[in-house]
């Protein structure tokens, strides 16, 4: 009964925090799933109707304007080598070779909106054809009826291909212009796109509300559920809760209510919690909706999860047991050694699917690459295995905080454990580095 107590008093407290949160992010984390804006393997409007086929293509651009707009979608150290495509009568062509593997272009979804885009080596091999032949088509005079059965067909044949790996889609431009969920071309903002075929938005705890700018509202949304081509936009940047003071409660309120700080407001209310035990971690709440919630405190650090079902298979596992081997009185290096063991024997797996880690809370304190525990703003984190930060054009620079700089970066790069972080709150100036124009 003392328990039911402890969480029924962290919940009122945590509803509180989450109604600022859903205050705030209604407006600028409100996201699209894009499926609309983000048609980068149908290339079409989706809500358009039947129309003649010169409606269907947008005027061309300056063609500097249009360079310039494209690499505004990269990070700093990534557009100076990235490729480039402009829009021509005939088609995209290429303007300039790629030294990195990135490829910057401005996709036209409708002919009223532009999103600059900078997608890896792997979006690069998969995307991007699709793009350019849905823009060659276009020029053709195809209808958009045509296209869409082309595009259906060469699918179906293995012409075009979903990304293989994890990876990254920059769209860090100020000036993107894309549709929202009503079919309207809105302003969004700089975000990140992961690859994530076949995920649902449901999978990540998004509802299906819209907010005033017509866009799901959350931390992450995806766009294209369901299908091969699915991503997960994240926006950099955006506010995240303002700080707050736990209220006086028991050590155990402050634990539930810790851990679930890490969570999305609608999915905190359903979440599985964790909290520690003599012996490791114990269970004081059942999950409804797949999610897990959880703060682990390893060298001095306090890192508040909220992980999906996915990674509550796969990452929870690992998370239980290092815990219970640290209340055994394990060193450091026995339990590391346990953990590389544990993988090679298959009793510890990556996460076999896209999905996301929420790490939400305002009370973020993580090591950098320095050894130090600093504070880290709010982030998602999507499940990577085995992804570096080379892949997605992070270099070894470390900004103020001693952090790796860039909008995205890789934790625990090249391991079974790898993830992609965007921060979705205030960070140092260095992290937001893009490309200006």
């Amino acid at each position: 009964m003392r328990g039911r107590r402890a969480l029924d008093r962290a919940m009122r407290y945590m509803l509180l925090i989450a109604g600022r949160r859903s205050l705030i992010t209604n407006k600028s984390i409100g996201i699209a799933a894009l499926g609309l804006a983000v048609q980068l393997m149908a290339g079409l409007p989706a809500m358009a109707q039947s129309a003649p086929a010169a409606s269907q293509r947008p005027a061309l651009m300056d063609r500097q304007r249009e360079i310039a707009l494209a690499l505004s979608a990269c990070p700093a150290p990534v557009a100076s080598k990235a490729a480039v495509y402009v829009l021509e009568e005939s088609g995209y062509v290429k303007v300039r070779d790629g030294e990195n593997g990135f490829t910057a272009i401005v996709q036209h979804t409708l002919p009223t909106s532009q999103g600059p885009q900078c997608m890896d080596a792997e979006g690069a091999r998969t995307m991007l054809p699709r793009m350019l032949k849905v823009a060659e088509l276009q020029a053709q005079g195809k209808s958009r009826e045509e296209i869409k059965r082309f595009m259906a067909d060469a699918s179906a044949k293995g012409l075009f291909q979903p990304p293989s790996r994890p990876g990254v889609n920059y769209m860090l431009s100020t000036e993107n212009l894309v549709p929202n969920e009503k079919g309207v071309p809105v302003p969004f903002p700089p975000h990140v796109m992961v690859y994530a075929p076949y995920l649902t938005n449901t999978a990540i705890g998004v509802g299906p509300d819209l907010g005033p700018d017509g866009n799901f509202v959350g931390p992450a949304t995806v766009a294209l559920e369901g299908t091969p081509q699915a991503l997960i936009i994240i926006p950099v940047g955006t506010p995240a809760d303002p700080a707050h003071q736990m209220e006086p409660q028991t050590e155990r309120e402050k634990e539930i209510a810790l851990a679930l700080s890490a969570c999305p407001a609608p999915v905190a209310n359903k979440a599985g919690v964790y909290v520690r035990g003599e012996t490791g971690y114990i269970k004081v709440r059942e999950s409804e909706n797949g999610f897990t919630a959880i703060t682990t405190f390893p060298a001095g650090q306090v890192a508040p999860l909220c992980m999906d079902a996915e990674g509550t298979r796969t990452s929870l596992v690992r998370v239980l047991k290092t815990a219970e081997l640290r209340a055994q009185g394990k060193s450091p290096e026995e339990i590391k050694r346990f953990v590389g063991e544990a993988y090679a024997r298959g009793l510890f797996q990556p996460p076999s699917r896209a999905g996301v880690n929420y790490m939400l809370s305002p009370h973020n304190r993580l090591l950098n690459e320095k050894g130090q525990v600093v504070p880290f703003p709010s982030h998602v984190m999507v499940y990577a295995p085995y992804l570096t930060n080379a892949d997605i054009g992070v270099g070894r620079e470390l900004g103020p905080d001693g952090n790796l700089i860039g909008p995205a970066t890789v934790f625990a790069e090249g391991t079974p454990e790898a993830m992609i972080i965007v921060p979705v709150g205030p960070s140092s100036d260095a992290s937001r580095q893009v490309h200006q124009h």
